[in-house]
């Protein structure tokens, strides 16, 4: 901010280091940007694109995550068929204590390793639909509405939401005036795609 109501380059202002003499309102910068926002920055056409290779990865790694979990469980029930063997061995006095106890540990130990891995396995992240672009363009076009109401409270929650959209907001003089590059937060995005009614609080952030 160079001013109350102006952004621009402060070298060139208060230095003269920089010949970037351009700047623009900061309320005309927010109505670009909220328009990008309603009409630009979740493409239908490019969002069902993105939705076919994220479902695409997501099934791989689900199915690599898969055969992890089966084979955990699987040795899970190979180990307790060999504790069984080792007690049955110790009581027949085919093997010492001494040998039953060092096999024995090996085991609980792989076991828990086994448990622990079992117990934090992630779940599968769900998937994406295409709707989702569809969806984001109502969601904000809701928020937007809310930001002309005469509900102060409520219009302060749809800014921290709005806000939770946008990653960066890239500024870069052109010949005639600033273009504007709005760089969305694909969580905040996701986010606010997945819901199915009125966001309540900011979108959280991942």
């Amino acid at each position: 901010m160079i001013s109350k109501d102006l952004l621009g380059r402060s070298t060139a202002r208060n230095k003269g280091t920089c010949d970037n003499r351009m700047n623009i309102r900061r309320d005309a910068l927010e109505a670009r940007v909220l328009n990008a926002l309603r009409t630009r920055l979740v493409d239908p056409d490019l969002f069902a694109e993105f939705c076919d290779a994220y479902t695409r990865e997501t099934n791989r790694l689900r199915m690599e995550s898969g055969t992890g979990i089966d084979k955990a469980e699987t040795e899970l029930k190979r180990i307790a068929r060999e504790e069984e063997k080792l007690m049955d061995l110790y009581m027949r006095d085919a093997l010492s204590i001494e040998a039953v106890k060092e096999r024995g540990d090996k085991l609980r130990a792989r076991k828990v390793e086994l448990q622990d891995f079992l117990a934090n396995a992630d779940e599968p992240p769900p998937l994406l639909h295409p709707s989702m672009a569809l969806q984001y363009r109502a969601r904000v076009q809701q928020l937007y509405e809310t930001l002309q109401g005469d509900d102060e409270a409520q219009r302060i929650e749809a800014a921290e939401i709005i806000r939770s959209l946008v990653d960066r907001i890239v500024l870069t003089p052109g010949e005639v005036r600033i273009e504007i590059d709005v760089q969305g937060d694909l969580a905040g995005i996701l986010t606010i795609s997945a819901q199915k009614s009125p966001a309540k609080g900011r979108a959280d952030r991942k």
